[in-house]
């Protein structure tokens, strides 16, 4: 008879091998992989070998019963469609069933995979300080290693399940060096993150006192809060992790765990492991952490590159680059330290202009390629550094098809969204742009470029009451960056509050030492028509002088109704980079619907090469917008 665990380890469904534990389809060369809610949804189809299952049953499978409207079913089923090749109009793989649900068309055959995931070229990948065999357990190999663990549970059937979950740094306490304490919170959300039962929420600061817990669970729309601490004791370290109950407000659970400083890793597994069987109330396969390097002293090298990244600023990044080469030389077959360094290339030239933008992406490019020839389990991560690459190249399709293979991985970082959402926002595809911050936010609800993007997509789709909320976060938490003041500076000409909009435009010039004379005679020339031919002439010489943007300029000559003006620097726009791509983006906002109605705009969406992308992934521009199927 077969079972859901048979399932698991692999079945044929017509021409495709399907691999649940690797969130793969299959067919000879070609490969396709899948959410992980996505694979759910076609397992428990296989389940039932061609029954119907209805949208109730589907549900409760797949999403353990949650509330939720039909959307969300829709769209695994869409692009598990989507992979299959299947087609809705004339389906051969799943059957819609009007009013009863969905059921397989074809039948499967189980087939016996290898219980350890291989490589791409048919190796059993045996990494990290012990052996990952098949089955074996963290509490087993924390005896094996000597690791003392102690617990105070409640009964499985006391402690309340719980389907989402925030995160909050853990407390160090008596830490020689904060990178182990800061390591070790980033492996633990990241190993969580691997359960796609838990929806995690992380944050970047410790729990606040100042509000109850039922009030800070009730507005993130989170079951409970996880916190905890790391202690240091000379070569030991005791890790305390407690789990709050959004409702009640109490600890529900806590636990301890005490080993080695050199054993980092078997204590952060058992500890993710241990809140896991907490969080979702019953028992669970141990966690096994998804970047795991093969020596203390790597992952002491990565966890400092880490910390200093998170710094940004130039000093901190060319740290991070140094750190993330040293992982690399102590454990060359280590992926994460690959993709860790490739960002940090990416991200240099935002603090050194010296340097060339081309030569650092293409550094970061082979620093990826380098990795997944090391590690072939990062290859979809990579996504986010190819995508950002292509991307800011303007080579969209190639962006896009990154991006994909980047957001569908087993673990999603908010930063893939992040860049995502900008890719998007930047071929006019803003409805999808919304959804990828959206996502993003629901990840790192306190991250300030998050927000900053979440209030540019809301303005970008004309939610000016959503735009303003997450705004006015940004702007408190310190938010600042080209788009993002161009954008706010906008969402305050849209909401008819000049006066405002002049002053911020002027601080964000003095703020990067550019001239602002120009800016309140150009307001006025926005504002008053008589005051318009002195207006244009001063932009006329600001353009000319080169000093701002020329997204920038572009805006300015759309808000002062100069429409071949706005065409001709639009056209302008080019190389690489983000000037590049946030030039393409604000060509989509209602204030530049003056250029949208040029007589030349369809000559400038096929010089930028977005007709061409369109065509590619099934979208038209019409009615003043991209739609897409």
């Amino acid at each position: 008879m077969t079972t859901k665990a048979d399932l698991r380890k692999g079945f044929v469904l017509g021409p495709w091998e399907v691999l649940p534990e690797r969130g793969l389809l299959r067919d000879g060369k070609k490969r396709e992989h899948l959410e992980p809610l996505v694979m759910r949804v076609l397992v428990a189809l296989a389940n039932v070998q061609g029954d119907v299952l209805s949208k109730d049953e589907l549900i409760e499978i797949v999403w353990y019963g949650r509330a939720l409207s039909d959307e969300p079913l829709n769209r695994c089923v869409s692009l598990l469609r989507r992979s299959l090749g299947d087609d809705s109009r004339n389906p051969t793989y799943i059957q819609n069933i009007p009013r009863l649900g969905y059921r397989l068309m074809m039948p499967i055959q189980v087939m016996h995979a290898p219980s350890a995931p291989l490589d791409d070229r048919g190796a059993v990948p045996n990494r990290g300080w012990i052996t990952r065999a098949a089955g074996a357990v963290v509490i087993i190999a924390a005896v094996t290693l000597g690791l003392g663990l102690r617990g105070i549970f409640s009964t499985t059937e006391q402690r309340p399940v719980m389907g989402s979950v925030a995160i909050y740094p853990f407390t160090c306490a008596g830490i020689t060096e904060q990178y182990l304490c800061f390591g070790f919170s980033e492996e633990l959300t990241s190993t969580l993150l691997q359960t796609a039962r838990i929806k995690i929420v992380k944050f970047r600061e410790p729990l606040p006192t100042d509000r109850a817990p039922t009030e800070i669970a009730a507005s993130l729309g989170v079951d409970g809060l996880l916190t905890g601490s790391v202690q240091q004791f000379g070569d030991g370290l005791k890790i305390s992790a407690e789990l709050i109950d959004a409702k009640s407000g109490f600890t529900t659970f806590s636990d301890t765990i005490e080993g080695l400083v050199s054993d980092v890793f078997e204590l952060q597994e058992a500890t993710a492991s241990s809140v896991a069987q907490a969080i979702l109330g019953t028992q669970s396969e141990p966690l096994r952490s998804a970047s795991r390097p093969a020596s203390f002293e790597a992952f002491a090298a990565y966890a400092r590159g880490q910390l200093h990244f998170k710094r940004r600023n130039l000093a901190s990044i060319e740290e991070s680059i140094r750190q993330f080469e040293e992982t690399i030389r102590l454990d060359a077959l280590f992926g994460p330290a690959y993709l860790r360094l490739a960002n940090a290339y990416l991200l240099l030239p935002e603090y050194d202009s010296s340097l060339s933008i081309q030569a650092m992406y293409d550094l970061a490019a082979e620093t990826a390629a380098a990795g997944i020839a090391a590690d072939p389990e990062i290859r979809d991560r990579a996504g986010t550094v190819f995508g950002f690459i292509h991307h800011n190249r303007g080579e969209w399709a190639e962006a896009g098809a990154a991006y994909e293979l980047a957001v569908n991985a087993d673990t999603v970082f908010p930063v893939t969204r992040n860049w995502y959402s900008r890719f998007l926002a930047t071929v006019g595809r803003l409805d999808d742009a919304l959804e990828q911050a959206q996502l993003a936010y629901g990840q790192a609800p306190d991250s300030a470029t998050i927000i900053s993007r979440l209030a540019i997509t809301n303005l970008w789709v004309g939610d000016l009451a959503a735009a303003g909320h997450y705004f006015d976060i940004a702007n408190r938490l310190g938010q600042e960056s080209p788009l993002h003041d161009l954008a706010y500076a906008l969402y305050l000409v849209r909401i008819d509050d000049m006066a405002a909009s002049r002053r911020f435009t002027k601080a964000g010039l003095a703020k990067n030492d550019v001239d602002s004379s120009w800016v309140d005679p150009v307001f006025d020339g926005i504002e008053d028509p008589a005051l318009r031919a002195r207006a244009v002439a001063l932009m006329v010489d600001v353009e000319a002088d080169d000093s701002l943007p020329k997204y920038i300029v572009m805006v300015f000559w759309a808000l002062l109704g100069e429409a071949n003006r706005t065409f001709k620097t639009a056209m302008s726009i080019e190389g690489i980079g983000q000037d590049f791509e946030t030039g393409l983006e604000v060509m989509f906002l209602d204030e530049l619907g003056i250029l949208r109605r040029h007589g030349d705009f369809q000559q400038l969406l096929e010089a930028k090469g977005l007709t061409d992308y369109w065509s590619q992934v099934g979208c038209i521009w019409a009615d003043d917008r991209v739609r897409c199927d």
